[in-house]
């Protein structure tokens, strides 16, 4: 008669003795933690990009200001606000472009609003923008609208000579 050793096995154990559906019940309280965490770096991926275009749009509207291009025909605020619209693209949301200038560079003094300057006055462009989330679970703990804004100074290239000099 062979002998074969008994093992006392409780109901719902493996053969190690671990207990079967662990594995499971710990996916399942871990699972909604690593969804909002992919979701948090997708928005804060999504929010990084529209503030980098912003950042972009506001460069690239200085860059432009600084030319003096349209200030002969008076359309040289529309000019610098379409060129830094054009930048944005189809970013959903409120989009504003402010333009002011300080005369005579002194960044110190009191800015000119919708006043892109003479030449040789430091002019700025700044691009604000209403960001939305994008992400259902995430954006229901953020507010309904982010503004994101930045901004760029350049002196304006003397196009005419520069009064004071």
């Amino acid at each position: 008669m062979i002998l074969r050793p008994t093992t006392s096995r409780r109901a719902g154990t493996n053969e190690d003795g671990t207990r079967r559906g662990m594995a499971a019940v710990e996916f399942a309280l871990l699972l909604p933690l690593i969804f909002t965490l992919v979701m948090g770096m997708i928005e804060t991926g999504n929010m990084f990009l529209t503030w980098l275009s912003i950042q972009e749009a506001a460069e690239v509207g200085a860059r432009f200001a600084s030319t003096g291009q349209g200030e002969d025909d008076g359309t040289r605020l529309t000019q610098i606000a379409d060129v830094s619209a054009n930048v944005l693209g189809s970013l959903n949301g409120d989009t504003k472009v402010l333009i002011r200038c300080y005369p005579g560079r002194d960044v110190s003094a009191s800015a000119v609003e919708n006043s892109a300057g003479t030449p040789c006055d430091m002019v700025e462009v700044e691009v604000r923008h209403d960001y939305s989330p994008v992400t259902p679970i995430i954006g229901s703990l953020l507010p309904d609208t982010i503004t994101l804004s930045s901004s760029d100074r350049k002196v304006n290239e003397p196009w005419e000579p520069c009064s004071g000099t």
